[in-house]
């Protein structure tokens, strides 16, 4: 549900607004946090910590938002489209998951980074994608 709140607000957000990067750093820390405690790194009070600060400073950019500052909505798609873009949800969200699984378990850290890089783009293209859908 937090991924969800993040990707509506950085894909609703005018690409030109400081807040992308606060943004990207709520949720670099929220999965780092997530990440380590599945790697019994840190116990779950710190996770919950690290999650209750996420979503704090979600609320608190959330809140400076105007009007202005999210893009215009986008024009209502087909019901062909909608299936069509529904279907690439599910199918980007699909190896999403793999490659989180495939991340985790590898341990050469080349291989690590280049999961990393391409789940960075498929949590773009998802987001992209849940916003056409939302529109």
């Amino acid at each position: 549900m937090r991924r969800e709140v993040y990707n509506r607000l950085d894909t609703r957000l005018r690409p030109q607004l400081d807040f992308h990067g606060e943004l990207n750093a709520f949720e670099r820390n929220l999965t780092e946090a997530q990440t380590n405690f599945a790697q019994n790194r840190i116990s779950f009070t710190e996770k919950m910590q690290a999650n209750a600060r996420a979503m704090a400073g979600v609320q608190y950019l959330a809140e400076r938002l105007r009007a202005d500052d999210l893009l215009p909505p986008a024009i209502a798609l087909s019901e062909a489209e909608r299936a069509g873009k529904q279907r690439l949800l599910d199918l980007a969200t699909v190896k999403h998951d793999r490659l989180q699984t495939a991340h985790l378990l590898e341990t050469d850290e080349a291989r690590r980074f280049a999961y990393e890089k391409m789940i960075e783009e498929l949590d773009a293209q998802i987001a992209a994608l849940k916003t056409e859908l939302n529109a």
